[in-house]
């Protein structure tokens, strides 16, 4: 199940603890949810980014118009667009 949070500050998700406001934040559970969320954020030509552990994000602090994601599950492999 993907949850989602809107208009969450990305200071809760990085390691330095900085950055504004990001439109929305999807919680990933499995590759297949993944690929369907994926393929409309891409299709509706939002801006998107992919966040792991925030260890190496400094987001500004304006935020981030567009979908956040959080992968919560393990063994993915990236392949390009």
């Amino acid at each position: 199940m993907v949850k989602i949070l809107k208009n969450v500050p990305l200071s809760d998700f990085s390691f330095f603890g900085i950055g504004g406001v990001a439109d929305e934040i999807f919680f990933v559970d499995s590759v297949e949810e993944f690929a369907e969320i994926w393929g409309e954020t891409v299709a509706e030509g939002r801006a998107k980014i992919v966040l792991g552990a925030g260890s190496n994000c400094i987001f500004a602090d304006r935020g981030f118009r567009g979908r956040v994601f959080v992968l919560k599950f393990a063994g993915a492999e990236w392949r390009g667009d």
